[in-house]
Order: structure tokens, then C-alpha cells, then sequence
């Protein structure tokens, strides 16, 4: 029966009756009808899971709200999900943050999906939220802290949980009257949520209108006059003309193959841009052992970077490390160890490669996550051993990636302590990154907002020496702006704690004088009097005005930090290299983001495309510099084979390769069958920054 349930559940299309047609077909019982939905969401089956989730709930079935988890990314839109999340059971906030966590999701989509969560609470929680959920919410405000509409959202939510947390990580919304707008909003978010679970479903079929690529026609064009060609000696109109229409309307893409064709043997039709429009699910779902072997790598790049291990090691286990994945296979390693998933790395390492990289070696985070009972006693040498090997480096990249490993393994708190430490000393223009990973697993631990390394680095970029007068100038007030907000910080937390200790001492006074009176006499006397209101109003007051110097600080040290990475390029340019030691060392570092020489051969004319990015960066480049990059992609682009000498790929995103422009330069870009996708042109000494950027960043997004 399950399998007759799901193909007619794929069949079924999504609107009210159909849907309810399909529930008079569904287990009677209601342990079947959850392991029918399980299934669907293990095979990624997006069709049949929203068309029997749906059916389930309008007929009054029960519905754990764990089938949210990975199933929500996979309903057609957001507001779908939050409708049936309100009408499932068990715990349906955590199921929700589960969702969000997935990391394949917009981050639009995942804002609402957090408000959905934080309403589930208050209806049916008493306002208490999982701990899981503040913290989701957090790091989306600290990622998109410069996105209004995100910052909104999130600033709704905090409402929603009268969580002055929360609202004071967020950054300033300059809205008229952000407390009525963010009640009304809350309101009719309420009551939406409320609302019957067939309220979003549509009344009629729906057209389907294809979007996104050329229609080809699934049937050929006929005369209806002609010979219909099935064969049967009768005209096309009389014959066969009706099926073929309603096969028309499901054209794809692909001649004479339909939707429901395409979607059923989607690997028989893959190409590039197929592959890259595809969602999480999509892909996940894909049987790597019928795609074309020249789409492994993009195959496994969209994988990672859509957070699929499971799909990964599959694939794997399915075809072998074959020579030219090795670093895909050390990918989905790190993919599966950041996870904490120890039966993934176990089924990855099981594996043997072809041949293994030269520079192959498990990350410190994967050893410590690997650590049988009898090596638990040596967890702290292998920390030791990797400190001291850093320190003895001439560069800082092996404790930097230290304290990445050490804030994503079982010790986030030692992780936080060495983040502190590298931060202190390793360069300027990379600490901020790994401040924000910091931040973030603060986030994760539930500490406070702040943490003293902050006002470090701050000093750090506060002591930079400067030879340049002029911007020297502009270094100098942009540091007095930002020591002038840090000085309005410290006195208003002054005053917040005056005011906290004041509050404390009038609740003191308050109990004594109650317990004073006889018994009979005993009232209990108003907290909200005159006084104790007043000093409440003044610590609503202080939290807001704190909050906004907050923000106004971080966009304070944004402006420093870019003013400052002016200043070093320009130096860079116009000085070059003091010695033939920091050429070497900036080569070194420059070295370790990149894979191996690869010989490329004979390479095809392919038609450039610039990114939005590239054209910016273009315009503010000096015009000698501006000139060899768009000579070069030049050559590129006409399959110049000398062009090609001494490209290499990012080791973290494989899609993208480096070539130099000059000696300061790095151009970034992708090859395609038949198109080159410029991406960026950066300094070299970005190029790290860069490439952290892009290690969870599809290059069609760049």
C-alpha cells in the first residue's frame, strides 16, 4: 500500500479537492501514516510530502512536527510552511529552528520560519522559547546585520518573545514608530498562523507557467489534418490531439520531454545549468552513478555547499574516490566533522582515494571528533602539538585555522579562549572574520553580547602607524568617532547598572516594610508606584539608547577597518615588498588556499560574463591594472593556452580558479562548458578574506 499511496501522491495535484481526495487513500493508522511521511522526506520526494502533509492535517490526522525538519525546505514556499507547522504536534519550535539550521535555505525564508516558531511558542508554550531558537536568530541578525528588511523581521520576533536580547543584537531600525508597526505586524502574523491549514491552499488547479528557461515543445508540431503519427490510419485531430495538448502544457525545457518526465530521469538530461539552478533537495536526490562523469565535481561542490552529507558519502561509497575528487572526499570530511557526525566520517574514511593529496592530513576538529575512549587522555597533546606547530610557523594561517577548529569541535569554550589569543596578534584584515566566528559561538553557548577581544582589536586598529598624512587624517577622527561611542557605551552602562542596583534596593525595601506589619494587617504593596516606574521608564530608555550606540560602534569599526585596508594596498602598491622574506611569505600563504598545478590542455573559445562585482572593483582599480585583467580574460576567454599557465583552483571551492594579474592582483572566476564567469578582482592580500567568502558562496551568486 505504500508505495501505491506515494505514486498516487506524486500524481495528485496541489490544490483543495485533489487533496482531499488523496487523504480518503492514506494509512488509517497513524504510526503507518507517519513512517508513509518519513519516507518521502528520506527520498526527497518534494511532491508527494506536501501533497500528504497537507491532506494529513485538512483531514485531522496527527502530524509530528519532526517531518519539518528537512521536509519544510521542500514545500513550495514559507508561508506553506508556517501554516502547517501551527497545525502539527510535538515540538514544532525545534523541528522549525531544525529547518532554519539546514543552512540551504534563503535567509528571507528562514526569518520567517523563526517568527513561526517564536508565534508556536506563544500560543502554545507560554512565551518560552527553546534556547535553540534565540540562538538561530542571533547569528541570522549578526550575518545579515546591514539587511533591513532581516533586521525587521528579527526585531518582530523579539517582540513576539519580549526578548530585549535579542533586540539589542540587532541593528538600529530607523522606522517612525517601530512599536506600532511591529504590534501590527505581530498581530496579523497571529492571526494568519491561526488560521485553517487549507487557508494557503489554492481552490483550483493551478497552471503551471514555465519560468526561468526556454519552453521546448514536448510534443512535435503536427497538422491535424495529418496522419496521427501513432500509427492508428486515422487524422491527427480525431486521434490523438487531446493527450497530446495536456502533454504540451507540461513542456519543459528539453524537446519532446516533459515535467513529470524531467523530474522522473532528471540525470539523462543534467547539465550545468540545470545542476546549478537546482534546489537542495533536488540535487541530494539526484543517483550520482547515472550523471555524467564530467559533472562529479560541480556535482559534489553543490552538494557541500548545500550542507548534503549524507548525499556526499553516498555518492562516494556509490562510485569511489576516483583521481581528481581527492579534495572533494576531504571536503565532505570537514562537511560531516562540523556536524559532529562521527558514522559519516567513520563511512568517509572507510574509503581509500585513488591517490591520496600530497598535503593530506585530518584537521586537528576531525581528530578530536574521531578520538576513540583510549585516546580521550591524549585530546589535549594533539591540541599542544598543533599550537606549538603554529607558533613555530612564519605565518599565522595554522593557528587561525587552530582556533576554527577548536570553536566548531566539543570545546567551544577553549575555542573561544584561543580565538582571543590569534586574534591579538594575528593580521588585522583577517581578525574580524574569525571575531565573527567567535561571536557566534558565544551566540551557541548563550554568553553575554560582548566579549573583551572586541575592545582589543579595536585597540589594535586604534595603534596602526601610518606614513601617509592625509590619511593619517582620516585615520585619526575615524578613531576619535569610534573611541568617542566606546566612551558613550561605558557611560551608559554605568548608568544601567546605577539604575539595576536602585531597583534591587527598592524591591528591599519594599519586602521589609511589608513584613514589618502584623499579619492581619499584611498587604501586598504595588511594585508599579511612582518610584519604581520611573526607574523602569529610565532603564527602557538606556537599553534603547545603548543599543543604538552599539550599532553605531560596529558601523564605526566597519569604516576603520575598510579605511585601514585602503591605506595598507596603497602602501602595498606604491612600496611593493620590503624583502624578498615577505614575498615569500605572502606566496607561502597564498599557496596553502590553492590545490596543485593542474595541467589543463587545449581549452575552448568560451564567452565572458562579468559579475556585478567585478565591474565595481574594475572602475576603482588603477586603469594599468584595470587594463591587464580585461587583457587577459581576453585571452582566456579565446582559449589562449598560455593564459592558463599557472591557474589553480580554490582549495575550499572548487568551482573557482585564481590566475594573477601583475603582482598585487588576483583575478577569480569560473569556467563553464561554454561561458567564463569573471567573478572578482581583488588584491592579493585579500585573497583570503575572499576565499573564506566564497567557501559557502555559489559563484552564480557572486
Amino acid at each position: 500500500m505504500t508505495q501505491s499511496t506515494i505514486k498516487r501522491a506524486q500524481k495528485c495535484q496541489f490544490y483543495r479537492a485533489a487533496l482531499r481526495e488523496l487523504a480518503a487513500h492514506l494509512p488509517a493508522g497513524d504510526d503507518e501514516l507517519d513512517r508513509l511521511l518519513a519516507q518521502t522526506v528520506e527520498a526527497r520526494d518534494d511532491i508527494a510530502f506536501a501533497n500528504i502533509l497537507f491532506s494529513s492535517l485538512d483531514s485531522g490526522r496527527q502530524v509530528d512536527a519532526r517531518h519539518l525538519a528537512e521536509g519544510a525546505i521542500m514545500l513550495p514556499n514559507s508561508t506553506l510552511v508556517a501554516s502547517a507547522a501551527m497545525h502539527c504536534t510535538g515540538e514544532v519550535a525545534e523541528a522549525l529552528v531544525a529547518a532554519v539550521e539546514s543552512g540551504s535555505m534563503k535567509y528571507d525564508q528562514k526569518t520567517t520560519l523563526l517568527i513561526t516558531a517564536g508565534i508556536w511558542c506563544r500560543e502554545r508554550r507560554n512565551g518560552v522559547a527553546p534556547k535553540s531558537l534565540l540562538r538561530s536568530a542571533r547569528t541570522v541578525a549578526r550575518i545579515y546585520h546591514d539587511d533591513i528588511m532581516i533586521q525587521t523581521e528579527l526585531l518582530i520576533l523579539a517582540g513576539i518573545l519580549e526578548d530585549d536580547d535579542l533586540a539589542s543584537r540587532l541593528e538600529l531600525i530607523d522606522l517612525p514608530d517601530t512599536h506600532d508597526i511591529q504590534r501590527s505586524i505581530t498581530d496579523r502574523l497571529i492571526a494568519e498562523c491561526n488560521q485553517p491549514v487549507f487557508t494557503q491552499v489554492p481552490d483550483e488547479p493551478q497552471h503551471i507557467t514555465p519560468s526561468g528557461y526556454t519552453v521546448r515543445r514536448a510534443v512535435a508540431r503536427i497538422g491535424r489534418n495529418d496522419p496521427c503519427p501513432c500509427g492508428s490510419g486515422k487524422k491527427y485531430k480525431r486521434c490523438c490531439i487531446d493527450k497530446d495538448e495536456q502533454r504540451l502544457q507540461q513542456s519543459s525545457d528539453v524537446p519532446g520531454v516533459t515535467l513529470e518526465e524531467l523530474r522522473e530521469q532528471p540525470e539523462k538530461h543534467l547539465n550545468e545549468q540545470r545542476l546549478l539552478n537546482m534546489r537542495a533537495y533536488e540535487v541530494a536526490r539526484l543517483d550520482p552513478a547515472k550523471v555524467e562523469e564530467k559533472w562529479h565535481p560541480l556535482l559534489l561542490n553543490t552538494l557541500i555547499r548545500f550542507d548534503e552529507p549524507e548525499a556526499t558519502v553516498r555518492f562516494f561509497e556509490k562510485l569511489g574516490i576516483r583521481e581528481g575528487l581527492e579534495y572533494h572526499w576531504l571536503d565532505a570530511i570537514k562537511l560531516a566533522s562540523d556536524r559532529s557526525d562521527k558514522q559519516l566520517v567513520k563511512r568517509l574514511l572507510a574509503l581509500t582515494p585513488e591517490k591520496k593529496p600530497r598535503d593530506f592530513k585530518l584537521s586537528l576538529g576531525t581528530r578530536l571528533l574521531m578520538a576513540s575512549d583510549e585516546e580521550k587522555d591524549q585530546l589535549l597533546d594533539m591540541i599542544e602539538a598543533e599550537a606549538l606547530k603554529g607558533l613555530k610557523d612564519d605565518h599565522s594561517f595554522t593557528l587561525v585555522e587552530l582556533a576554527y577548529d577548536l570553536l566548531a569541535s566539543r570545546y567551544p569554550a577553549l575555542g573561544i579562549l584561543a580565538a582571543r589569543g590569534v586574534i591579538s596578534t594575528t593580521e588585522t584584515m583577517d581578525a574580524p572574520y574569525l571575531l565573527d566566528a567567535l561571536l557566534e559561538t558565544r551566540d551557541k553557548l548563550d554568553l553575554a553580547l560582548d566579549d573583551p577581544v572586541e575592545a582589543i582589536l579595536d585597540q589594535r586598529l586604534d595603534d596602526e602607524d601610518y606614513d601617509f598624512e592625509s590619511d593619517s587624517r582620516a585615520l585619526t577622527e575615524a578613531q576619535q568617532n569610534l573611541e568617542a561611542k566606546r566612551g558613550e557605551i561605558r557611560r551608559l552602562r554605568g548608568e544601567l547598572a546605577t539604575l539595576h542596583e536602585k531597583l534591587e534596593l527598592r524591591a528591599q525595601e519594599t519586602t521589609v516594610e511589608n513584613e514589618v506589619d502584623e499579619p492581619e494587617n499584611r498587604q501586598e504593596i504595588p511594585v508599579d508606584d511612582a518610584v519604581v516606574t520611573e526607574l523602569r521608564r529610565r532603564v527602557i530608555s538606556l537599553k534603547t539608547d545603548l543599543k543604538e550606540r552599539h550599532s553605531e560602534r560596529n558601523r564605526l569599526r566597519r569604516e576603520l577597518q575598510e579605511a585601514q585596508r585602503d591605506i595598507e594596498n596603497l602602501r602595498s602598491e606604491e612600496s611593493g615588498p620590503s624583502s624578498r622574506k615577505n614575498v615569500a611569505e605572502a606566496e607561502r600563504a597564498e599557496d596553502a588556499l590553492l590545490l596543485e598545478d593542474e595541467f589543463l590542455g587545449s581549452q575552448p573559445v568560451r564567452v565572458p560574463r562579468f559579475s556585478a562585482y567585478f565591474e565595481e572593483a574594475l572602475g576603482a582599480l588603477p586603469q594599468a591594472v584595470s587594463r591587464a585583467a580585461l587583457r587577459l580574460i581576453g585571452r582566456l576567454s579565446a582559449g589562449d593556452v598560455s593564459a592558463f599557465q599557472g591557474v589553480k583552483r580554490l582549495k575550499l571551492n572548487h568551482e573557482i580558479s585564481r590566475q594573477q594579474v601583475g603582482l598585487h592582483h588576483r583575478l577569480l572566476f569560473h569556467l563553464g562548458s561554454d561561458t567564463l564567469e569573471v567573478l572578482a578582482l581583488i588584491k592579493r592580500k585579500d585573497l583570503e578574506r575572499e576565499v573564506r567568502k566564497l567557501a559557502s558562496t555559489s559563484f552564480s551568486k557572486y
